[in-house]
C-alpha cells in the first residue's frame, strides 16, 4: 500500500464521517421543531381582478396551533419552496408568539402565470427556518418542513381559462 493510496482511504473515510455528521445535524433541527411546535401551513391565492398582470401572487399562511411551555417564540429566518417558480416577495423575519396559539401570519409569494400549469396537481414542500426563542432567551436552530398539494381547483378560475391549465 503506497502512501497515496494511504491518504486516499483517509480523505474517504473523514469524508464519509463528515456527511454522516451532517445529515444527523439536519435531521435533529426537523425533530428539535416538532419536539416544541405544532404549525399548519396552508396557501391563499390573491383574487386580483387584474387580467393583464403576468404574476399571482399568494401568501404562505402560517398557524400555530400549540407550543410547549418553556418556549417565548418562534423567529422564522428564511422560508424557501420546493419549486423554483415560486419566489418570496420581501421577507425580512416573521416571529409568532408562542404565548398566543391559533395566532395567524403570512408571508406574501409571487409565481409567473405561465408556471402555473406546472405546479397543477402536485406537491408543493416548504421549508421553514429559524429559531426557538426560549423563556431565557437562548435561541435554538430549527428547521421545518411542511408538503402542501395544490390541486387545479384550488387556483382562480380566470387562471385556469386564461393560461389553458
Amino acid at each position: 500500500m503506497t502512501t497515496l493510496s494511504f491518504y486516499l482511504i483517509a480523505a474517504f473515510v473523514l469524508f464519509a464521517i463528515g456527511f454522516t455528521g451532517y445529515l444527523m445535524y439536519q435531521k435533529m433541527l426537523f425533530q428539535r421543531f416538532n419536539c416544541y411546535f405544532s404549525l399548519q401551513l396552508s396557501l391563499l391565492w390573491d383574487q386580483s381582478d387584474q387580467k393583464q398582470d403576468q404574476l399571482a401572487r399568494g401568501s404562505v399562511l402560517l398557524e400555530l396551533m400549540e407550543s410547549r411551555e418553556e418556549t417565548k417564540g418562534f423567529l422564522i429566518t428564511r422560508v424557501q419552496f420546493s419549486k423554483k417558480e415560486f419566489h418570496v416577495r420581501n421577507f425580512d423575519k416573521i416571529y409568532l408568539d408562542t404565548q398566543n396559539p391559533g395566532q395567524k401570519l403570512s408571508t406574501a409569494f409571487y409565481i409567473a402565470k405561465k408556471h402555473l400549469h406546472t405546479i397543477r396537481d402536485k406537491d408543493l414542500a416548504v421549508d421553514l427556518t429559524g429559531f426557538v426563542v426560549h423563556k431565557d432567551n437562548k435561541r435554538s436552530l430549527v428547521r421545518v418542513r411542511q408538503t402542501l398539494k395544490i390541486e387545479g381547483r384550488a387556483l382562480p378560475d380566470e387562471w385556469v381559462i386564461a393560461n389553458g391549465i
